[in-house]
């Protein structure tokens, strides 16, 4: 395997948030749904240390461009009505 290769930067996504750190990413389906056909793993779930925003990535469009599907602000997230 070429180790420069994979050492590789092969996309940006950039946030429209400025000063927002994404952390502990998780998938829209867990590990034991890979049996399931109608499971896909296909957006990353990217919570924020500092403002409580959680941004959905879409990883399925384009899997070597990912890009925002959705941005649940905080005001959403903590208080749903």
């Amino acid at each position: 395997m070429d180790t420069l290769r994979t050492r590789q930067v092969i996309h940006r996504l950039e946030l429209p948030y400025v000063g927002d750190e994404i952390h502990h990413s998780g998938w829209n389906a867990c590990s034991s749904c890979y049996t399931d056909p109608s499971k896909s793993r296909s957006r990353l779930i990217l919570p924020c240390l500092e403002s409580s925003r959680v941004y959905v990535v879409d990883t399925a469009t384009d899997p070597r461009a990912p890009r925002i599907h959705k941005v649940v602000l905080r005001r959403t997230a903590f208080n749903p009505f």
